[in-house]
């Protein structure tokens, strides 16, 4: 299994950013209090000016209470896709450790492109186009 790093903490410009959009209405449903990171079909990731990333799934019972996003994957995911749209929040990816190997499964762009598709970012590093563990024939799909 491949690890992936996790989420660096929130600076002080950052948050004084996101508490900056929030102020102007860039935020989430439901007054959450928080930053639009990333939303799709049936799902919305925001950050507060804390540093918690929260999720909610529209068919989930809990969709107008947002939850902790933990998912180690999805938290790469969203931010990558928020750093698209806000590239401040840059400074809370993880920063790529000498000895990492590019991801086998993306090529080392964080993106799956077909002919079909582009855009897609990869399962296996959330998007980085990195990860921690070393890729091992036993990984392989």
């Amino acid at each position: 299994m491949k690890t992936i790093p996790a989420l660096r903490p929130i600076t002080p410009a950052v948050a004084e950013e996101v508490r900056r959009l929030i102020a102007v209405k860039i935020r989430a449903p439901q007054d959450w209090d928080a930053l639009i990171i990333y939303e799709s079909i049936g799902m919305v990731f925001a950050l507060t000016a804390d540093g918690i990333l929260l999720e909610s799934m529209e068919d989930s019972p809990s969709a107008e209470v947002p939850m902790e996003a933990v998912d180690p994957r999805l938290r790469i995911g969203a931010m990558i896709v928020g750093v698209r749209r806000f590239p401040f929040l840059r400074a809370m990816l993880p920063e790529r450790q000498a000895g990492t190997k590019d991801c086998a499964e993306c090529h080392g762009t964080g993106d799956l492109n077909t002919e079909q598709l582009s855009g897609i970012l990869c399962i296996t590093c959330g998007g980085l186009g990195w990860h921690l563990e070393d890729e091992s024939p036993h990984d392989a799909p």
